[in-house]
């Protein structure tokens, strides 16, 4: 019998008898009369489940993420997904500090719950607490039709359906505690009072509604409407390989979720983040700022996912190219009106088209084969770059070729198509350093330092500027190395630059 159920903005509480449980964002604990039997979970427990697991397949698990926008012919709904879901994630800091609950997601156009938003609760989901080996605490991701006791209809009261399963010692028993600081989907046939109910009582957390949201209008001041049919136009077996990846990925999230609320560091470059992606309209010397509160839910989204790439960086996961890239692919699809543009159909021609670049690049390589090193290659002479795997990289094999020639050989391309290369003429001798700055903010891959976008690394016998590029962002040049020279790809791991 349910004794008593207490609520706060950060957590919840339930009390059975002499036995009290308590759960919020940063864990949960028992306590039984004035002996506490287990102690509060720390963010620590969760770094030491992540290292049970290699850094390769850390790094991995990553790749397959952020490049998951792949797996869909219109990536624009699994974006919009992933990146609230992790924004729920910090829900609890995002309230008391900007006065931000959580919206609510309405999957328009469908009336199951597809298999690619199984992936993201397998992530973004309420979290499988394990106090020790005698406790274990779960709560399911996804509220599907109950019957109530009787066995003659489905059960109006909410608490059946959030649910919170709790194993202590040789007893089990289930916790009626609402959800917070995660996402949870709320199937079609569920009864609508219950629907309201849910939402209502989990203001921290993003519900996802599948084919309908009768009686929440008032609950929430934001909906988000997303197209639930892009989800079902998708390539399977890559969905299927992320999911494997599942249990990886939602460790990272909540090592970084509990980092950034203990981190000051973090929150400022939260502050930071958001500039970025504020766009702004001239009207004389005044500047308009789009303050419509949708408009703002994506600025502070996309922020939490700059936060979180950055977080990666600084465990060695991704390089700072990577960051760059991965956040304008997302954000390119959330707000274009304020992502850099691509050049247009006009400008394609031009020296800076990241398009020409790769097609020039696919031909230097083809006809340089026989002088790019392979991985424990090394040798004077005429070579144009090699193929290397770099030091506190996760990002496996670099194609690494020297910058002044292949710039060169690409101007010389340029010309010979009769495209623009003014560019070149206009920034004088800096070209070479202001032409790798502009490819690298179209999405191409290229390894930089953070100050001026330029690299170095010892590929003959004194450093010098260089383009590397991670192999696995550009398959198709890595294609045509592996037909030329197979052995590069025969145990790239093992060797390090």
């Amino acid at each position: 019998m349910i004794v008593e159920v207490g609520s706060n903005l950060y957590g919840y509480s339930y009390s059975r008898g002499d036995v009290r449980l308590i759960k919020n964002s940063n864990g949960a604990r028992i306590e039984k009369q004035k002996k506490r039997y287990f102690v509060q979970l720390k963010p620590k427990h969760k770094v030491k489940e992540l290292k049970s697991f290699s850094r390769k397949d850390m790094a991995k698990a990553i790749e397959e993420i952020m490049q998951s926008k792949d797996i869909f012919k219109t990536p624009k709904a699994w974006a919009q997904l992933l990146t609230l879901a992790l924004l729920a994630y910090t829900a609890d800091y995002m309230a008391s500090e900007f006065s931000l609950l959580q919206p609510y997601i309405l999957l328009d156009g469908i009336d199951v719950v597809p298999d690619a938003v199984k992936v993201i609760v397998d992530v973004f989901g309420p979290e499988d607490t394990k106090l020790n080996s005698k406790c274990y605490i779960t709560q399911e991701a996804i509220c599907r039709p109950f019957i109530d006791y009787s066995g003659a209809r489905l059960s109006t009261l909410s608490t059946d359906y959030s649910r919170c399963s709790v194993k202590y010692k040789k007893s089990e028993f289930s916790v009626p505690i609402p959800y917070t600081c995660c996402a949870f989907v709320i199937s079609r046939n569920v009864p609508n009072m219950v629907v309201r109910d849910l939402v209502e009582e989990s203001p921290l957390a993003l519900p996802i509604l599948i084919g309908k949201d009768e009686g929440i209008k008032k609950s929430r001041d934001i909906k988000v409407i997303v197209s639930g049919t892009e989800l079902l136009e998708l390539d399977v077996e890559k969905l299927e390989n992320l999911s494997g990846y599942s249990e990886i990925l939602r460790l990272l999230v909540l090592v970084f979720a509990s980092k950034f609320r203990n981190k000051k560091h973090m929150k400022l470059s939260l502050q930071k983040n958001k500039l970025q992606f504020i766009g702004t309209q001239k009207m004389g010397r005044f500047q308009v700022v789009n303050y419509d509160k949708e408009f703002i839910l994506w600025v502070n989204a996309l922020a939490i996912f700059k936060c979180f790439l950055e977080f990666l960086a600084r465990q060695g996961f991704l390089e700072n190219s990577s960051v760059d890239q991965y956040l304008l692919a997302f954000w390119s699809e959330i707000l274009p009106e304020t992502a850099p543009k691509l050049p247009r159909l006009d400008e394609e021609n031009t020296i800076q088209s990241p398009r020409k670049f790769m097609d020039f690049l696919k031909i230097y390589i083809s006809e340089n084969q026989q002088k790019i090193q392979q991985i424990n290659q090394h040798w004077d002479g005429d070579f144009v770059g090699a193929i290397r795997v770099l030091r506190n990289s996760s990002e496996g094999a670099f194609l690494i070729l020297q910058r002044e020639a292949l710039f060169e050989t690409y101007r010389t391309y340029i010309l010979g198509m009769k495209g623009d290369e003014s560019f070149c003429e206009k920034n004088g001798k800096a070209w070479h350093t202001r032409l790798q700055r502009e490819l690298c903010r179209n999405f191409i891959f290229i390894k930089h330092d953070d100050r001026d976008f330029t690299w170095k690394y010892k590929l003959e016998r004194d450093s010098i500027y260089c383009i590397a590029m991670p192999l696995s962002h550009i398959p198709e040049v890595a294609e045509i190395l592996k037909f030329g020279n197979g052995e590069i790809f025969q145990d790239i791991t093992s060797a390090k630059a």
